[in-house]
C-alpha cells in the first residue's frame, strides 16, 4: 500500500469512527456513580513479595523501574529505564535472565517506554531511543523489530486479533497525545483519542500536574480509555465504537501548599536548573491514572488522601459496577494486577532505592460483612 494510501485509510477511518461517536452519542448507555454510591465489595491489602532490596547478583538490582508485567506463571518482567533492559524474576522473587542490553542493534534497548505482555510468551517492548517497536519471546530471543517512523509511541499493547493500540506524541503546529489502533505493521486503522498538549512548546516551564490519557485493552479486544481531567471512562468494542460510559461524580480538589512545596523540593533534589518554573493548576485532575486488568476490572488512582497520606483507588468493571476501594502508600503506583495479586512500582523508598511490591488482593463482599 503506497503512503498516499495509507494517509487516505487514515482520514476516513477516523472520520467514520467520529461520525459514529457523534450520532450514538444520545443512545449510549451511561453508568452514573453518585459521590455517596458505596461500592460491592471490601478490599484487603497484603504485603507478600518485595523485590529490589538486595541481591547477589548486583545485574538484578533496579536502576530506575517503569514498568512491571507478569505471565501466568507468575513470572515478573521489570523495565529498567537505566540499564536499558527487562529483568525477569519467578513468583518468588528468584533472578531468572535479563533480556536485552543497551545499543543500536537488534534486541538491543536504548530506552523502555512501553512494555506489555503479548499473549503468554512475547514481550513487546516500545523503544523510544531507537524509534522502534521490540517483539523478545518471554526466553529472551529477539523476534522483530517494527521501525516506529515519525511516530513517538510511548507505550503499546497488542489485541486479540494481533492489532497494536498505541499511545503516542504527536508534533505539529499542536503537540497532541493521542490513542491510536494500529495493524501489526503500524499502518494506521483508526483513531480512538486525542487530546491537546497545552503548554507543551513554553520553554522552561514544568507542570507537574496536567490531564493525560489513559488507556487499556481486555483480553476479548475492548479498549477502555479516559482524560483524566474528567472521570470518565469510555469503552469502546474492537471496531472503535462506544458502547459504554462511566461516570462518577467528583469534587475538585484544591493543590495544597505543602504538596507544591513537596514536587518543588523533589525537582531541586533531581537537579532541575533553577531557570525552570514550575507551575500548578488550581485543582488536581480528577484521577492521577488507571491500570486495566485482562479480565475487565479497572483500577483507578485519585488523589484523594487519608490521613495517613495513602491514595484511595477506585475499582470498576467494564459493565460498570462500582466494585471497591482502596488505599496505597504515598509513592506505590499500580503496574499490573494478575490473578488478585497487585503488583506497584516504587520509584525510590526513603533510602532512595527502587523496589517492586507485590500485594495479594481478599474480597469481601460487604452485604455478607
Amino acid at each position: 500500500m503506497s503512503k498516499k494510501m495509507i494517509v487516505l485509510s487514515w482520514m476516513i477511518a477516523t472520520l467514520l469512527v467520529c461520525n459514529f461517536s457523534i450520532a450514538q452519542i444520545n443512545q449510549e448507555k451511561i453508568i452514573h456513580i453518585e459521590k455517596n454510591q458505596n461500592p460491592k465489595y471490601l478490599i484487603e491489602i497484603m504485603q507478600d513479595l518485595v523485590i529490589g532490596l538486595s541481591n547477589d547478583n548486583e545485574d538484578f538490582l533496579f536502576s530506575s523501574i517503569d514498568q512491571v508485567q507478569v505471565d501466568r506463571k507468575g513470572n515478573i518482567y521489570v523495565s529498567d529505564l537505566r540499564d536499558k533492559c527487562i529483568k525477569v524474576f519467578d513468583r518468588n522473587g528468584k533472578n531468572l535472565r535479563i533480556i536485552g542490553k543497551g545499543g543500536r542493534g537488534p534486541g538491543e534497548i536504548l530506552s523502555v517506554s512501553g512494555l506489555s505482555l503479548v499473549g503468554e510468551y512475547k514481550l513487546l517492548v516500545s523503544d523510544a531511543g531507537n524509534r522502534r517497536l521490540t517483539y523478545f519471546s518471554t526466553k529472551g530471543e529477539w523476534k522483530r523489530s517494527i521501525p516506529m517512523g515519525t511516530k513517538m509511541i510511548a507505550k503499546a499493547v497488542e489485541d486479540n486479533k494481533g492489532n497494536i493500540i498505541a499511545q503516542l506524541l504527536v508534533m505539529g503546529r499542536e503537540t497532541k497525545q493521542e490513542i491510536v489502533k494500529f495493524d501489526n505493521e503500524l499502518n494506521p486503522i483508526f483513531q480512538i483519542a486525542s487530546k491537546v498538549e497545552e503548554g507543551w512548546n513554553d520553554e522552561y516551564v514544568l507542570r507537574p500536574i496536567k490531564p493525560r490519557l489513559s488507556y487499556g485493552v481486555t483480553k476479548e479486544g475492548k479498549i477502555i480509555w479516559g482524560i483524566s481531567s474528567n472521570y470518565e471512562l469510555n469503552i469502546l468494542d474492537s471496531k472503535g465504537n462506544l458502547i459504554k460510559r462511566i461516570i462518577k461524580d467528583t469534587s475538585p480538589l484544591e493543590i495544597s501548599n505543602s504538596y507544591k512545596k513537596e514536587i518543588r523540593q523533589n525537582y531541586k533534589n533531581k537537579n532541575i536548573p533553577p531557570n525552570y518554573k514550575i507551575e500548578f493548576q488550581k485543582y488536581f485532575t480528577e484521577f492521577s491514572f488507571f491500570v486495566l486488568e485482562k479480565n475487565g476490572r479497572i483500577y483507578i488512582k485519585t488523589y484523594q488522601m487519608n490521613q495517613n497520606h495513602e491514595y484511595y483507588h477506585d475499582v470498576f468493571n467494564v459493565q460498570g459496577e462500582y466494585l471497591a476501594q482502596f488505599t496505597l502508600k504515598e509513592g506505590e503506583y499500580i503496574s499490573e494486577v494478575k490473578d488478585n495479586k497487585l503488583y506497584c512500582v516504587i520509584r525510590e523508598n526513603k533510602d532512595g532505592i527502587p523496589l517492586v511490591k507485590r500485594y495479594n488482593l481478599k474480597w469481601q463482599n460487604i452485604s455478607n460483612s
